[in-house]
Order: C-alpha cells, then sequence, then structure tokens
C-alpha cells in the first residue's frame, strides 16, 4: 500500500472516530473543503507539506499516519462507530 493511500485511510478513519467533519479539519488546516474532499477520494496527490498541515489541524504527527490502517487503528486505540 503506498503512504498516501494509508494517509488517507488513516486520516479518515481519524475524522470518523473523533467526528470531525471534512469541513471543519478543511477549515483549520487551512484548505478548501473541495481540494480536503478530493484529497481524501484519492483524486489529488497533496504534497508532503499539505499532508502535514492535516495531520497537525487533525491533532495528529504526520508518521503516525503513514502506517497501515490496521497498526493505526491499534496505535490510536480507535473505537469506530458503527
Amino acid at each position: 500500500m503506498k503512504a498516501q493511500q494509508q494517509f488517507r485511510q488513516n486520516l479518515r478513519l481519524w475524522m470518523n472516530a473523533n467526528s470531525i467533519t471534512q469541513r471543519h479539519l478543511a477549515e483549520v488546516a487551512g484548505v478548501g473543503y473541495p481540494y480536503l474532499n478530493r484529497v481524501l477520494k484519492g483524486e489529488v496527490s497533496p504534497s508532503l507539506s499539505k499532508c502535514d498541515d492535516l495531520a497537525t489541524a487533525a491533532g495528529l504527527q504526520l508518521v503516525d499516519c503513514l502506517v497501515s490502517p490496521i497498526q493505526f487503528e491499534k496505535m490510536m486505540n480507535l473505537k469506530i462507530p458503527a
């Protein structure tokens, strides 16, 4: 799995587990909602700097977002809502 794909999946997992909306994260990260939506869909590849901005806005460290989604869930002790 590519790092960008892992980043997208982990960011989405974190957002879902913490009830963070795309609009809120985009606002905090200083990016447009349409851009974040396209990032999460895999339609655009964000720069490393943008990935860091998004991770920081979500309260995460970029390095933690680059592990496998299974490892991320365990590391973050996520309880994903059904």
